[in-house]
């Protein structure tokens, strides 16, 4: 079984298939993790989502994330309650809604084990301003320390590539902590002033003894 499937139903056969026959679309994209983008586009989903989750009750089986408000889906109160857990990526103060997907699936599943699985609490939002810089993710802990992280399908690594988190670091001021690019390369890298090239691999790589 994959380690994580990522599915849009922005794809109109793969909408159509959700509709159609829901518990036959869940058994078809089988993975550890199954994200499914757009999840507002098929609520007859919910229903094959709640036998799913209640045959296996191992956080993070599921992840997801649409344009709309998952909690004011029907069929969502009745189905879900109890089974899921919100993450809502909150604007940060005086920028743009974000508004769009998770790009990584990857990394949303490590953040979501590390969150069950641990003590580690924080908020997860997203940064954007008015000029288009953004950063994918903003960690927030309780004390308000604030860690930007960008993740990217590039094999490597430039200045320009912490645009967004160094737009971050001024508006954040002293709540800045540092700023990673996750990349597909394979060397961590310091690019100065509490910024870091890291290899994506680095979020499941046992830690050396």
């Amino acid at each position: 079984m994959p380690r994580a499937r990522y599915v849009t139903l922005d794809d109109l056969v793969e909408e159509a298939a959700a509709r159609s026959d829901p518990a036959g679309f869940l058994d078809r994209h089988a993975a550890r993790t199954l994200v499914i983008d757009e999840i507002q586009r098929a609520p007859a989903l919910m229903q094959s989502l709640k036998i799913a989750i209640d045959r296996d009750r191992r956080p993070g089986a599921f992840v997801l994330t649409g344009s709309a408000n998952i909690l004011m889906l029907p069929r969502v109160s009745e189905s879900l309650a109890g089974r899921m857990e919100v993450l809502v990526l909150r604007p940060f103060a005086q920028i743009e809604i974000a508004g769009r997907a998770l790009p990584s699936t990857t990394f949303i599943n490590e953040l979501l084990r590390l969150q069950s699985g641990t003590a580690f609490d924080f908020d997860l939002l997203h940064y954007r301003t008015q000029r288009g810089e953004e950063v994918d993710f903003v960690v927030e802990r309780p004390g308000g320390a604030l860690v930007g992280i960008e993740v990217t399908a590039a094999a490597t690594v430039t200045a320009s590539d912490f645009r967004g988190i160094d737009a971050l670091r001024r508006d954040a001021g002293d709540a800045f902590v540092c700023g990673i690019v996750l990349y597909t390369g394979e060397s961590t890298a310091s690019f100065g002033n509490e910024r870091y090239a890291v290899p994506i691999n680095a979020l499941w790589d046992e830690p050396v003894r």
